[in-house]
């Protein structure tokens, strides 16, 4: 356990360097994704689920800090999604809820390219990351 907090906190600075979201992304539908899946947090995803939920949040707590998306995103957010704090809190939580390092590090892969090619305006990888987040969510905001 005490590895995947490890591998957790070094996820928090080790993601991509920022990209610039292009005018062609469609926030509101990032907004509409995120607020169609997400969940109260009385169900979490545990095991492999729970891993690739840390993931996602620790890809996108540093997304927030390397302010990666756009401010006319982040207008249109969610609380849960606008506070890097809050996206580490909710990575950290997940992180409780499964023990396999292996299933973190694939997830921290697979959230770090779909947020990679939102930002250039893949619609499938907008819904795809955004899809994550919400069933991933706490039920904060």
């Amino acid at each position: 356990m005490a590895g995947l907090i490890a591998i957790l906190a070094l996820g928090l600075s080790a993601t991509p360097p920022a990209l610039q979201a292009p005018a062609a992304v469609d926030w509101d539908l990032a907004v509409a994704t995120f607020a169609a899946n997400r969940g109260d947090g009385s169900k979490p995803p545990m095991g492999k689920g729970g891993a690739r939920c840390a993931a996602y949040w620790t890809t996108h707590a540093g997304a927030l800090t390397r302010k990666a998306l756009p401010p006319e995103a982040i207008a249109k957010f969610d609380p849960e999604l606008t506070s890097s704090d809050e996206a580490g809190m909710n990575a950290m939580v997940f992180s409780q809820l499964t023990r396999s390092e292996r299933d973190y590090v694939k997830g921290k892969e697979e959230a770090a390219a779909v947020l990679a090619k939102l930002l250039t305006g893949d619609r499938a990888s907008l819904v795809s990351y955004f899809k994550q987040l919400g069933v991933c969510s706490m039920g904060a905001g």
